[in-house]
């Protein structure tokens, strides 16, 4: 019987990443911290992954979370300074490129499903680049294009913030994904050319400005680190159309149980 492998949909390595903070560790060297390095992800058959690249706001943000009879609520995040944004996913990007490149041929950065199936075959760890909140890029999506010959190929255009694209929902429980104002014409416009080039992940958008966003596109939608929302009734999958996935992240794993997910104020403020 033919072995099989398993492709992360959504991970955070990044952030503990050595090539990306003095502070990190080496994913090329098993550890007992995390849930993500080379040598596990090999041990349980992983073939590659969507790594993520997320900007954060240059200060954490401070008494956001508050505990409610039912539930709880954090604040709304405030939308991101284009220039922070970009510094970070170019530092980012370029850590990715880093421990790709010293990886010896154990890892490969790859931008298609042709180059899955070659890493695969050739026994090396694909790396898929996916940005979490479009926060970097302006509505000249001229940053995109740079992104994308960097090798993005997988975008979520709303984290849980505004930007420029569109409103992400806060972090709330129990609460209707029917937040926030949509979109105006000119989101609107961008956001559809983004739609025509681009496959990308509406989970983490409001109900409206993902309604808007279906319309005039047949080209695909991507959902990675969703739940069911019948069993996890919160804001965070969205809609009652099933979907599944885990979010696997260099510190945590987790599968979703209702009411299991109440954040900590300093992992969901970015």
């Amino acid at each position: 019987m033919d072995r099989v492998y398993i492709f992360d949909g959504h991970n955070d390595a990044i952030l503990s990443m050595v090539d990306y903070s003095a502070a990190g560790r080496d994913f090329l060297v098993r550890s007992e911290n995390g849930h993500l390095d080379l040598p596990r992800a090999r041990e349980g058959r992983m073939a590659g992954g969507l790594f993520a690249i997320s900007a954060y706001p240059e200060r954490e943000p401070e008494d956001d979370l508050t505990i409610t009879c039912n539930g709880y609520e954090v604040r709304y995040a405030e939308a991101l300074d284009l220039d922070n944004a970009r510094r970070q996913i170019d530092g980012q990007v370029s850590a990715i490129k880093a421990l790709v490149s010293r990886s010896n041929g154990q890892m490969r950065l790859a931008t298609s499903v042709k180059d899955i199936r070659a890493a695969l075959n050739a026994s090396a760890f694909a790396v898929v680049l996916h940005m979490e909140g479009a926060e970097a890029i302006d509505l000249d999506l001229s940053y995109l294009d740079t992104l994308y010959d960097h090798g993005l190929r997988s975008l979520g255009l709303v984290w849980s913030r505004p930007n420029i694209f569109g409103y992400g929902v806060p972090f709330a429980y129990p609460r209707s994904p029917d937040t926030g104002p949509g979109t105006d014409r000119s989101r609107q416009e961008a956001r559809q050319e983004v739609q025509r080039s681009r496959d990308h992940d509406r989970r983490l958008a409001s109900e409206r400005a993902r309604v808007l966003g279906r319309r005039g596109t047949k080209h695909c939608t991507a959902r990675c680190h969703a739940c069911l929302r019948s069993r996890y009734l919160s804001v965070d999958p969205k809609s009652d159309r099933p979907a599944i996935g885990c979010h696997s992240g260099f510190g945590w794993r987790h599968r979703a149980e209702p009411g299991s997910q109440r954040p900590s104020s300093g992992r969901q403020s970015r």
